[in-house]
C-alpha cells in the first residue's frame, strides 16, 4: 500500500511538472493498479485485502478521473480539509510522529499551520466563568492550609 501511495505522490508531483508525463504515466501503470484494487489472494488476512482494495481503488480512480477523496480532519472549531495525496501523505506521516497531540500541534504550532494553510490566528480557548471560580475557590483553600 505504500508503494501505491508512493506512485500517487509521483504522479501528482510529475503531473504538476510535465505534460507528457500524464499520459505516459497512466498508459503504464492503470492496468497493475485494477489488479491491485481487485486482489482476492487468501493468503492476506481479510482486513489487509480490505485496506488494500480501497487503497488502490482511491489511487486509480485518481490517475483515470483525478479525482482525490476528500478527508476532513476536525480539531477544536476549525476543519483541515486533506484534498491531494501531498497533504494526505503529510498529515499520516504527521499522525505517526505526534501521536494523539496532533490536534494541538495543529491548532498551536505556527509551521504545521503554515505547512497545511490554516489561515487565521489560532483560536483561544476561554475558561468557562463557573470554571474560573471553582479555580478561584480551590486557590482560596490552598493558600488558607499551612
Amino acid at each position: 500500500m505504500s508503494a501505491g501511495e508512493a506512485l500517487a505522490l509521483v504522479y501528482e508531483l510529475g503531473r504538476n511538472n510535465d505534460e507528457d508525463f500524464e499520459e505516459d504515466f497512466a498508459m503504464d501503470i492503470t492496468e497493475t493498479l485494477k489488479q491491485l484494487a481487485t486482489d482476492s489472494h487468501k493468503y492476506r488476512a481479510k482486513k489487509d485485502r480490505k485496506q488494500q482494495r480501497a487503497t488502490f481503488r482511491d489511487i486509480l480512480q485518481f490517475i483515470e478521473s483525478d479525482t482525490v477523496p476528500e478527508i476532513q480532519v476536525k480539531f477544536g472549531k476549525e476543519v483541515l480539509v486533506l484534498d491531494t495525496w501531498t497533504r494526505r501523505k503529510q498529515y499520516d506521516t504527521l499522525c505517526n510522529i505526534l501521536g494523539p497531540s496532533i490536534n494541538i500541534h495543529l491548532t498551536e504550532n505556527e509551521l504545521l499551520r503554515d505547512i497545511f494553510e490554516i489561515v487565521g490566528p489560532p483560536p483561544t480557548t476561554e475558561i468557562p466563568t463557573y470554571a474560573q471560580n471553582q479555580m478561584e475557590r480551590n486557590r482560596k483553600v490552598i493558600k488558607l492550609v499551612p
